[in-house]
Parts: C-alpha cells; structure tokens; sequence
C-alpha cells in the first residue's frame, strides 16, 4: 500500500482528532502539539479523564496492529460520531473498530470464492449488523426521555374468563405496574 499518499486536511467543525506516531523505541508520540495532545484526546474518546482517554488510545493502538495510521483513522472515526461521555466514547471506539472489521470482511469476501467466501460474506453482514446496533445504542442514549416511542393499543378482545386491565397503565420505574 502507498503511504505517500497526499493527504488533506478537512476536520469535523470543533473535532480534531489526535494524532499519534510510533517512536524508535515502539512508544506511542503526539504528533503536532504536545500541549493540546490531552485536549484533543478528550474530545476524541468523550472523556476528561486522562486515564481513560490514554488507555482508549492504547486499545485502539492494539487493536490497529501498532500501526499509527490505523490508529490516526480508528480516532478520527470515533471523533467523528462527538462522544459527549465516556460511556458515548467507549460506543464510538467500538463502531470504530466494527467498521475496520466490516472493511476488512468486505475486502476478504471480494478475494476469495466457495464456502470461503460465504462465510466472509457472512461475517461481514455479522460486522455491518454491529455497526447498526452500536450507532443506534448511540442514538438512543443521546434521545431525550419524552421523545422515546410510545405504544397505543387501540383495541383489546379478552375471552369468556380471561382477566384484563381497564385504563392507563404507565411502566414507571420498571419495578412493576404504577397504581
């Protein structure tokens, strides 16, 4: 593959994503400034927490095969969705790295033929399927609580013998039916 493609630069208003590049010694480096490298973090994982931010970084890095470049795009992937929390953070690494994996079943689906490629294919619909679920785990956690979907039964038959509720039952705290 050819690193030395030319590269441009076009950001998420309010989002720059970190960048990283590995040393001599295989230790992760900011790339640009040292000084906004913690802040950049933050925004990029949902965090202010140094902790997590770092140790999001290092999982991503482990998970990219200690390449920078798939580091450099798994963070500019999870900036890109905005985690508000450490919590939306952890979704959006995780859409990340379904997304590479999605990627990486597609190219191997395209190469391959037989049993083999029905199962990659498989696998990639496996993949995509997760990144649906987490963007919209993403979405609900972000939807306020009164624009949730509401159920309306219009109408109910009971039986001869059977019971039933007349009126509005709420669901309240989860812990049964409110009174």
């Amino acid at each position: 593959m050819n690193t030395e493609i030319e590269k441009t630069t076009g950001t998420v208003p309010g989002r720059t994503p970190p960048k990283v590049r590995v040393s001599d010694a295989g230790d992760l480096v900011p790339v640009g400034k040292p000084e906004t490298f913690a802040g950049e973090l933050a925004q990029a994982t949902g965090t202010v927490d140094t902790d997590v931010g770092l140790t999001a970084l290092k999982s991503l890095f482990e998970a990219a095969g200690s390449s920078s470049i798939s580091t450099n795009g798994l963070l500019a992937i999870a900036a890109s969705l905005e985690p508000r929390s450490a919590a939306e953070g952890a979704l959006a690494q995780q859409f990340a790295l379904a997304h590479t994996v999605a990627m990486n079943m597609g190219a191997n689906a395209i190469r391959l033929a037989g049993p083999a490629k029905v199962e990659a294919t498989r696998s990639l619909a496996t993949a995509t399927k997760t990144c649906i679920a987490l963007l919209e785990a993403l979405d609900r956690h972000r939807r306020p609580p009164e624009s949730r979907q509401v159920v309306r039964v219009e109408r109910v038959e009971i039986a001869p013998g059977a019971q039933g509720i007349v009126g509005n039952v709420t669901g309240g705290d989860g812990g049964g039916l409110s009174k």
